[in-house]
């Protein structure tokens, strides 16, 4: 009871590194003291954070939900313009493979064309991907 009295919670927008197999990318972006308990600017800095330590620890791969959407109202299309910003932002390769986690079939193609557009609008412009 002694520790909780002194407990300080993580910032929203922050990543906790939890060690091991399969290594764990904590995204702090709810504060239930807030209503709603998300902000689109937490998500954005919690997704850059992710996007960094993917870089800096060299990881070909990572599953990612659709963070503010499973408990939130975040709009798709929102936060997949988040996610497409993150990944362009990168400085390093981005993960070879990335799944994201989404238990609304409605998000896999709201996802993927927004994904699409946002990031290989240039590479594509015929949109043949």
């Amino acid at each position: 009871m002694n520790e909780l009295q002194h407990y300080e919670p993580d910032r929203p927008g922050s990543v906790v590194v939890q060690a091991g197999r399969p290594l764990r990318l904590l995204a702090i972006v709810h504060d239930v003291n807030c209503d709603p308990t998300w902000r689109a600017e937490w998500i954005a800095t919690a997704l850059r954070q992710v996007m960094r330590e993917v870089a800096r620890r060299r990881l070909q791969a990572l599953g990612l939900p659709l963070l503010g959407r499973q408990f939130g109202r975040m709009p798709r299309a929102v936060w997949t313009d988040l996610l497409a910003g993150a990944l362009a932002d990168m400085r390093a390769p981005c993960p070879r493979r990335l799944w994201l986690m989404v238990s609304d079939l409605a998000d896999v193609d709201v996802v993927f064309q927004t994904l699409r557009d946002r990031l290989f609008a240039d590479c594509h412009p015929r949109g043949d991907i």
